[in-house]
């Protein structure tokens, strides 16, 4: 799915470890590297220093939740193209319509999306 010469570097921004855990191991099976990042603030400092090609964020998130991380991200000129698919529980209509309105690339509902059809949703906003 992903070109073997160069692993796609994915942030994903998941304050409960087991999901986190899982979607990284399962992700680089799909051949992304998968990096972590507990909470907003720490999410955004992350996004600063490594440039990810997707950032997946949740929108529940200590310190700072996902609408706001996603909001500094568009107010910054430096990292306003960021690619950020937002992967929550959160599926409640405003929210997704408030993510898409800040420039979120998708809305993934995590109950509802295996692994496999999450790293088809990347690899599609990879290519665009």
């Amino acid at each position: 799915m992903v070109n073997p010469e160069h692993r796609p570097e994915l942030l994903l921004i998941e304050d409960d470890r087991a999901i986190a855990r899982m979607y990284q191991l399962s992700l680089a099976d799909f051949g992304y590297e998968v990096n972590i990042a507990r909470d907003g603030e720490s999410g955004l400092n992350e996004i600063r220093s490594r440039r990810p090609d997707v950032v997946l964020l949740d929108v529940r998130l200590p310190r700072m939740d996902g609408i706001e991380v996603l909001q500094r991200l568009r107010d910054d000129p430096e990292l306003r193209r960021t690619k950020v698919i937002m992967l929550s529980n959160q599926g409640v209509d405003e929210i997704v319509q408030s993510s898409l309105k800040l420039g979120a690339v998708d809305y993934v509902t995590k109950a509802t999306v295996t692994p496999r059809e999450l790293a088809q949703v990347i690899a599609r906003h990879l290519l665009s």
